[in-house]
């Protein structure tokens, strides 16, 4: 609980990206928002799929139900039987002439699949990453994986390994003709 206050040859600093020169900023920070949405679709795709049944059809009655009670009792036994992943492909039994519509994916849910799809990919562009490298293999050839792990080398990697070795060159090495700090990064560069 005390503040103390240290010179610059006392911490080892590495400094990201920086809006004053010496306060590194928090790139989670920065996405704040990007990681929000992502953690909201996350929580309403997990709540939708273990609450409830997410209607790929609908139960259709030639009439009308005789009263509350039993439509009741029908959406009760239903959402019993039906409900949830475990329930998933288990066989439907109507009665009173009731007949099942299969629906489609509502444009809804194809939107939020995309929205989804979105944010993966903004949540790696924040970090530089190229998309095989968290999963997202829809636009990947064997060729192309091979180049986007060369540039994620180049482009994201080799400017925080200059970063590294600057500031360990700068605070943490007293012979600076005899000793230096170097990133090898010829393996990473092997296709």
């Amino acid at each position: 609980g005390v503040d103390e206050f240290f010179t610059q040859d006392e911490i080892f600093h590495l400094r990201g990206l920086t809006n004053d020169g010496v306060q590194g900023l928090s790139v989670i920070s920065m996405m704040r928002e990007s990681v929000a949405l992502g953690l909201s679709m996350e929580t309403f795709e997990a709540r939708s799929v273990s609450q409830g049944v997410r209607p790929s059809g609908v139960l259709r009655h030639p009439g009308v139900l005789k009263n509350e009670e039993v439509a009741k009792r029908l959406r009760d036994e239903w959402s019993e039987i039906y409900a949830g992943p475990a329930n998933t492909g288990k066989t439907v039994l109507l009665e009173e002439g009731m007949e099942w519509q299969q629906m489609g994916m509502t444009l809804l849910d194809a939107q939020f699949l995309e929205q989804r799809k979105y944010q993966t990919t903004e949540i790696a562009r924040w970090f530089r990453m190229p998309l095989h490298l968290v999963g997202d293999l829809d636009r990947a050839t064997f060729s192309n994986i091979e180049h986007q792990s060369l540039e994620f080398v180049m482009y994201t990697m080799m400017p925080w390994f200059v970063r590294w070795e600057q500031v360990i060159a700068r605070d943490l090495i007293i012979d600076g003709e005899r000793y230096y700090a170097k990133f090898l990064v010829d393996a990473l560069l092997r296709a």
